[in-house]
């Protein structure tokens, strides 16, 4: 009796356990976060390989032009805002989410509703159309990048490793004030073995990325003169765009 109550509990905690990897799964893969960047050249200085744009109106497209999506950023934070075609701006609510609750299920809402029609989309983008203060640039060429969470830890009870898990995804677009310009123009990129190592004027920092562990790197500063990696010692020549 006791023997088959054990078995009983242990194929219980098993279905559990597939159910609640299982659910973290599918959510990390329906739903996604975006966040965008749109780095100028034009604002380079001894401190800085590019300036941020913070304030611009964004047209999404894919491959073939077609229009995918509208955003905004706005200062003082450039914070990007997609407007989903039926919940709207999610942003409207977030002024009023820590004082009122209504608000606070309005926005909950709104950004489920926003992160699933995310992660339908925003794989395709390719180009954008930027309107800033003083031009418009139309279709450049974006950078996308993938970021998978940790799905399979959302079930842990603490502040900074559980909860729902999301895809996110950043895209970057290279201005040189209204000017296009090639996210790849002035970079450059080093493989060692597992590593990438990236770097360039419109790459700043310096990241080194892992090729198993998209989400592992490590990042440096313009102007630094050396690294030290973990079992082996490089040095990085960031002037010259070369490592020993």
């Amino acid at each position: 009796m006791g023997g088959n109550l054990v078995k009983r509990l242990g194929v219980s905690f098993v279905l559990v356990a597939i159910a609640a990897l299982g659910w973290g799964y599918w959510h990390s893969a329906t739903h996604a976060t975006l966040n965008l960047y749109i780095h100028d050249v034009s604002l380079k200085t001894d401190r800085q390989a590019f300036g941020s744009v913070k304030q611009a109106d964004i047209v999404f497209m894919n491959a073939e032009g077609a229009v995918l999506a509208e955003g905004r950023i706005r200062e003082p934070y450039g914070v990007l805002s997609v407007s989903h075609p039926e919940a709207g701006d999610c942003s409207r609510y977030e002024r009023q989410v820590s004082s009122n609750p209504e608000a606070r299920d309005a926005w909950q809402r709104c950004f489920e509703a926003l992160s699933r029609w995310l992660a339908s989309w925003v794989r395709e983008v390719r180009y954008a159309t930027v309107t800033m203060r003083n031009c418009r640039i139309e279709k450049m060429t974006v950078v996308l990048r993938e970021y998978g969470d940790t799905w399979w830890l959302w079930w842990v009870p603490l502040p900074h490793i559980g909860g729902k898990p999301y895809t996110g995804f950043t895209l970057t677009l290279t201005v040189d004030g209204c000017r296009p310009q090639h996210p790849d123009q002035g970079s450059w990129k080093l493989n060692f073995g597992k590593f990438i190592l990236r770097g360039g004027a419109c790459s700043n920092p310096v990241r080194l990325e892992s090729k198993q562990h998209p989400l592992f790197f490590a990042s440096a500063a313009a102007g630094v003169q050396g690294l030290k990696g973990v079992g082996n010692r490089w040095d990085l020549d960031t002037s010259r765009n070369r490592i020993s």
